[in-house]
């Protein structure tokens, strides 16, 4: 095992620490998190909570784990680029031009894990063929 597999796991464990913590603060938030989605006219808000939700605890610790690694990571750069341009669309703001680059950034490396893997360090290849 190289460092390069271990580091390759940190990295997938970093970037999925905070679609895990997000999606279980949503579960506990789930009212004002519903409220925020019709208020920027979402349609079904309460269907897209629940996708949403899942989409960010699941895939978090699908690519945390190793677990179809490309293809959460495939998912969630799809679901942080539409965050992006739903939610932090207004770049007058500096706030949200924050948000909108880090969620590209953060798009950006879930885009590598999908290009190049895993590594070694994976669930993905614990399994039996």
């Amino acid at each position: 095992m190289t460092s390069i597999n271990y580091m390759a796991a940190i990295g997938r464990i970093m970037m999925a620490l905070i679609f895990i913590a997000y999606g279980f603060f949503h579960l506990l938030t789930k009212d004002e998190t519903i409220a925020r989605f019709a208020s920027i006219n979402m349609i079904e808000p309460t269907i897209v909570y629940y996708v949403a939700t899942s989409i960010e605890i699941f895939g978090g610790i699908f690519l945390a784990l190793g677990l179809g690694t490309r293809y959460a990571a495939l998912i969630l750069a799809f679901y942080t680029l539409a965050a992006a341009i739903g939610f932090h669309s207004n770049l007058g703001d500096s706030n949200q031009l924050q948000h909108f680059m880090k969620n590209v950034a953060l798009a950006g490396g879930l885009i590598q894990v999908f290009a190049f893997g895993s590594g070694g360090l994976a669930l993905t290849h614990r399994r039996p063929r």
